[in-house]
């Protein structure tokens, strides 16, 4: 009973007790129906979206809470969501379901670092990771690069004891990830195969940073889930650029970064994500 008053209290609802269902918004309702389920002391809790009702502040407040409850009730909590931001925030472990197969279960970090497949590596991370088609080559100091719209980024020898099996795909067509923020802009020179150079298209500043939409002249896979659960995977074209695709990178903001210029980005090679063309990870 005390996990009930607990959560009463987290969500500010004391003074809701004597109202009717008639007199709550949705939000106060789903939390009172929370409270039901508490009060009942299960062994386990299946939530499915409880926070889908509530506004963006409530939703971020009450996650929280959930997740402390939790804690201090010591139940197992399993929660459905399709917010991959509650996913992340809220699970010890996430599994991830693709038309009802798991494509990858692990701890939160895990799924960030190490997707299993271009469907989990799209679906973690905010913005979504930029996933396109390439080349894996050698340059003339046995170094493997892919090649990014023309430009050959440096494969980071630190990802050479991930990716152990390099050479069974050289001079073969891979996927690429790379998260926007593994893109940085930097006033200094940046070394050769760690930079690049794009048109950018628009920018959203956000105070502390800024996304950065850019054309890039490479083919960029979009993975979506059908009705059906299948999955397929689109070239993103643009009308105005028909050898480009729009990228997104996530970077400190700087007075200097302007819509419709062109703009150089240093690359941290340490997070380029390798696939196979078949859209699991390379081993």
């Amino acid at each position: 009973m005390q996990f009930v008053f607990d959560f009463l209290d987290f969500s500010r609802l004391y003074g809701l007790l004597d109202n009717k269902p008639k007199q709550m918004s949705g939000g106060q309702r789903q939390r009172f129906a929370m409270g039901r389920a508490i009060v009942r002391n299960p062994s386990v809790f299946l939530m499915d979206e409880p926070l889908s009702n509530l506004d963006a502040k409530m939703r971020v407040q009450i996650r929280t809470e959930i997740a402390q409850l939790q804690r201090s009730m010591g139940i197992t909590m399993v929660y459905v969501t399709h917010d991959q931001v509650e996913a992340m925030t809220m699970g010890d472990r996430v599994a991830v379901m693709k038309g009802g197969e798991l494509q990858q279960i692990a701890p939160p970090q895990q799924l960030y670092d190490f997707p299993a497949n271009i469907f989990v590596a799209g679906f973690i991370g905010s913005s979504a990771m930029n996933i396109f088609r390439s080349q894996l080559r050698k340059n003339a100091r046995g170094e493997f690069t892919i090649d990014f719209s023309g430009q050959p980024l440096i494969v980071n020898p630190e990802n050479l004891n991930r990716y152990q099996e390099l050479e069974n795909y050289l001079n073969q067509e891979i996927l690429v990830g790379l998260r926007p923020e593994a893109f940085a802009y930097e006033k200094t020179e940046i070394t050769q195969g760690h930079k690049i150079v794009v048109d950018v298209e628009t920018i959203e500043s956000l105070g502390h940073e800024m996304i950065i939409y850019f054309h890039a002249g490479v083919d960029k896979i979009e993975v979506e889930e059908n009705r059906d659960g299948a999955t397929s995977t689109e070239m993103n074209k643009q009308e105005n650029h028909q050898n480009s695709s729009i990228l997104i990178a996530r970077v400190a903001s700087s007075p200097e970064i302007q819509g419709r210029s062109k703009l150089t980005l240093s690359v941290d090679t340490k997070k380029v994500y390798l696939f196979a063309r078949d859209g699991q990870a390379m081993v």
